[in-house]
């Protein structure tokens, strides 16, 4: 009975300790935010690596998870608001270990319809 007590209050501290280290470092740093002034973002400064192209910016992300623990699985949803700053053939995405279903592109005014 001790040591499941002993082992209940050690992970209720731990637990405890993650919250307030969230708490804090949330508080420290300021998310960006997206309005009418700053919407028109410039394509990444060549000066700045990266290994994705520079003819998109992603503005915003809409994530849904979906955790089956039976399966040690999760299903998600994800929507990307971007900006294009040049016609391009292509997009190019990040998912390491991912298998994608389906994949649509809508234009802005119907992005927003589908909300």
């Amino acid at each position: 009975m001790r040591r499941k007590l002993r082992a209940g209050a050690t992970t209720a501290a731990a637990v405890l300790a993650f919250m307030l280290c969230q708490s804090a470092s949330a508080r420290d740093v300021a998310m960006p935010t997206i309005s009418a002034e700053n919407a028109k973002l410039a394509p990444l400064p060549e000066t700045i690596p990266s290994s994705l192209p520079r003819t998109a910016r992603p503005l915003h992300y809409t994530i849904q998870l979906v955790p089956d623990a039976a399966s040690l699985s999760f299903g998600a949803s994800v929507g990307i608001d971007l900006q294009v700053f040049e016609a391009t053939p292509s997009l190019t995405l990040n998912g390491n270990g991912l298998t994608v279903t389906t994949a649509t592109l809508l234009p802005e005014a119907a992005a927003r319809r589908s909300r």
